[in-house]
């Protein structure tokens, strides 16, 4: 979840990650990234998403930008 509570992200196996908007379970977004998403996290102020995959590389994404794709 972001720090407001407004959206939840998932990702996994086949290397999407997901916005949904948590009040109406809308899906929103879906980004495609060349690997697993292991790891996922948001920063404290909302702004960014950051990703990790098993090939050791860490993606810094803006929410805002994920969510307007």
């Amino acid at each position: 979840f972001d720090p407001s509570g407004s959206y939840l992200l998932s990702a996994g196996d086949d290397g999407t990650v997901r916005c949904w908007d948590v009040l109406s379970g809308r899906h929103l977004a879906a980004r495609q990234f060349d690997a697993p998403v292991q790891a996922l996290a948001v920063s404290p102020d909302g702004r960014h998403v950051f990703l990790g995959n098993c090939n050791t590389t860490v993606h810094q994404v803006e929410l805002k930008a994920l969510i307007e794709e």
